[in-house]
């Protein structure tokens, strides 16, 4: 086969599989921006429920950073800890 030929029929199908590529890394980066969107709105009220919602979604949005899901788990623990009572002081 001729190098023209083989170049016009790759051509379309490598260009599909970049324009995939790059769609399947903007969807998961604007997943991430909405998930940090979510946390600057509702970070004084853990109890909100978009709060909730970002917290139960970043163990799938950050799945392959290591250092968020570290922090993460800092956070989650810090959140899930009990505060003192006022009469176990005394």
């Amino acid at each position: 086969m001729e190098p023209v030929i083989v170049a016009t029929l790759l051509s379309p199908t490598i260009a599909v599989a970049v324009t995939l590529a790059y769609e399947v890394y903007r969807r998961s980066r604007e997943e991430r921006l909405q998930l940090l969107r979510a946390f600057m709105v509702s970070r004084m009220h853990p109890a909100d429920l978009s709060f909730v919602v970002a917290m139960n979604s970043i163990p799938l949005a950050f799945s392959r950073a290591p250092k968020v899901l570290a922090a993460f788990k800092n956070c989650l623990g810090q959140l899930n800890a009990e505060e003192p009572r006022d009469d176990a002081k005394k």
